[in-house]
């Protein structure tokens, strides 16, 4: 009789495991992170240095370097 209730357990734990992984299921709070980190990147400063007559370079908050060039 044990052995045959953990068989059933164990089949409904595998089974339920089995279905909220195949769900691709991720919680609200994982979702808002990622929501904020998307939107907190910023222009902190632009690179003077590396300014020339057609562009002007800027240091994003994720330490990305952005080149923006004229048209004319």
């Amino acid at each position: 009789m044990n052995i045959l209730l953990a068989k059933r357990l164990t089949s409904i734990f595998l089974s339920l495991t089995l279905i909220i992984t195949s769900t691709n299921y991720t919680s609200p709070q994982v979702s808002a992170n990622n929501k904020k980190s998307k939107n907190e990147i910023t222009v902190v400063k632009e690179l003077v240095g590396e300014r020339t007559e057609n562009s002007n370079t800027y240091k994003s908050s994720d330490t990305s370097i952005n080149r923006e060039f004229l048209m004319m």
